[in-house]
């Protein structure tokens, strides 16, 4: 299982594009209205935007690994890290799980969510992995102390308190996530209006056109801030 998380830790960037194209594919339909996988899809979307931006805010990682392998200098265990020993793969799979309820593909949510579960737990298996033996009993003592995957919110509020939020690293560090999660979002919400109101989806194109046009302009904004380092954290 170590080796098979390595392997997806090596590869997982190039599996989004493939994640997002298959909530495209036609599929049979888990719910019957317009508003019920809009709703629900959104509020879990941004549960998982949420969780990773407060992850960040609080605690300046390093989300990439090293050269596209599973590495850390730092055991993090403050901030979100006291609660769930792994809020941004959490965040990651709220976000999925969100898009596919929006997408109201069954295939997705039935097939390719726990699919992408798997490749997250076997990537957090090799981290762990990777942790215990460069951390040893540090390492143990806090995976004893703190969940793998659901938070325990016992002292959460104590630690939104103790802690300053860097919303400039939030911005550095997740324009990009967070772009592709809403542009995701608004093409989805386009493939559902079209499907339930398709005699006023040509009226409606506009918004939809306005909304994308801006989520482009304000990701090429903050990422001519941050490569020209007129934004810093």
């Amino acid at each position: 299982m170590v080796k098979i998380g390595s392997f997806f830790f090596h590869i997982r960037n190039y599996l989004f594009p493939f994640f997002y194209l298959i909530l495209f594919v036609p599929s049979p339909r888990i719910f019957n209205s317009f508003y019920t996988p809009l709703i629900l899809g959104l509020l879990i979307l941004f549960c998982g935007l949420l969780i990773r931006q407060l992850t960040i805010g609080f605690v300046n990682i390093n989300i990439a690994g090293k050269n596209r392998q599973v590495h850390a200098d730092i055991l993090h265990t403050d901030g979100l890290f006291a609660h769930s020993r792994n809020p941004l793969y959490l965040g990651n799979v709220l976000e999925i799980l969100g898009l596919a309820i929006l997408s109201n593909s069954l295939i997705f949510l039935v097939i390719m969510v726990p699919f992408f579960v798997f490749i997250y737990q076997s990537i957090i298996i090799a981290e762990e992995d990777f942790l215990n033996k460069k951390f040893g009993q540090e390492y143990l003592e806090y995976k004893r102390r703190v969940p793998r995957w659901l938070p325990n919110l016992k002292g959460i509020k104590r630690t939104f308190q103790s802690m300053n939020f860097n919303f400039k690293r939030v911005l550095l560090k997740e324009y990009t996530t967070t772009f592709i999660a809403l542009l995701a979002a608004t093409l989805l919400i386009m493939k559902l209006y079209y499907y339930f109101y398709p005699s006023t989806f040509i009226s409606r194109l506009p918004y939809f056109i306005i909304i994308i046009a801006l989520l482009i302009i304000a990701y090429f904004i903050i990422r001519y801030m941050k490569k020209s380092h007129k934004l810093t954290s």
